[in-house]
C-alpha cells in the first residue's frame, strides 16, 4: 500500500499529470452534463452551452483549488 502512494504522490507532483487529469475530468463532466440535459428533453444548442458552462465552471475551481495548493519557493 505504502508503494502505491509513492507512485500516486510523485505522478501527482507531474505538472503534465495533472494536467492531463483535470483536463478529462473536464471533458467527462461536459460530456455527462449534456447527456443528462439532452435526456431530460432540452433542445440541442441550450443543452450545449449549458454542458459547456458547467465544464468551465468545474475547470476553474478546480485549478483554483490546484493553484492553491501549490507552493512557491
Amino acid at each position: 500500500m505504502e508503494k502505491i502512494r509513492k507512485m500516486i504522490a510523485r505522478l501527482y507532483g507531474n505538472d503534465v499529470v495533472r494536467y492531463v487529469f483535470f483536463g478529462g475530468c473536464t471533458t467527462l463532466v461536459n460530456l455527462v452534463s449534456f447527456y443528462v440535459l439532452r435526456k431530460c428533453g432540452l433542445q440541442l444548442t441550450v443543452a450545449n452551452i449549458i454542458s459547456i458552462i458547467a465544464a468551465i465552471l468545474f475547470e476553474t475551481l478546480s485549478w483554483k483549488k490546484e493553484r492553491a495548493s501549490l507552493s512557491f519557493g
